[in-house]
């Protein structure tokens, strides 16, 4: 069991988590707009920092998304979670799940020098020895270019990774 509310631990999904794994709902125009991640032989990880802004416990899922580059985007679909770094997706997060305290955090009565934190770190890792050779051509680039999906109920942060 894991005690501090950030493991990997497998649940169900409720359905507004459902929801972050559907591509069809990210607009060629958010696509664009996208905050991205670019990975190199010098980059190889990234971490980005969620924060809570609702007044209540929310959990959070992060979730990666191949980013199939097609115009029709009832053609994008398919998705990759968790921090086991399935065999389709040459990119590993962690945590894919956990609990943000309230905003401003919260006080932990048990040890009040470990206060419940409202922010998380979610560390993306490149695995390079999945990713397809010969990065640059269009079947390269469809294989190797993913989106991260993070959110809790109330809020979603996405990001474009790509190997450049």
């Amino acid at each position: 069991d894991d005690d501090d509310g950030n493991g990997d631990d497998e649940e169900e999904l409720p359905r507004w988590a459902m929801r972050l794994q559907d591509p069809t709902t990210i607009s060629a125009a958010e696509l664009a707009a996208m905050d991205e991640l670019k990975f190199d032989i010098e980059h190889k990880m990234h971490s980005i920092v969620i924060k809570n802004e609702e007044r209540s416990w929310e959990r959070y899922y992060a979730f990666l998304l191949p980013n199939n580059h097609d115009d029709n985007k009832n053609n994008r679909k398919g998705v990759v979670s968790g921090s086991s770094g399935s065999g389709d997706s040459c990119f590993r997060v962690s945590p894919s799940t956990g609990s943000l305290a309230p905003r401003g955090g919260a006080s932990n009565v048990c040890d009040v020098t470990k206060p419940y934190s409202d922010s998380a770190i979610i560390s993306i890792e490149w695995n390079m020895g999945i990713a397809v050779e010969g990065v640059g051509g269009d079947n390269d680039r469809k294989n190797n270019d993913w989106l991260l999906v993070v959110g809790t109920e109330a809020q979603v942060w996405r990001y474009r990774l790509l190997i450049v």
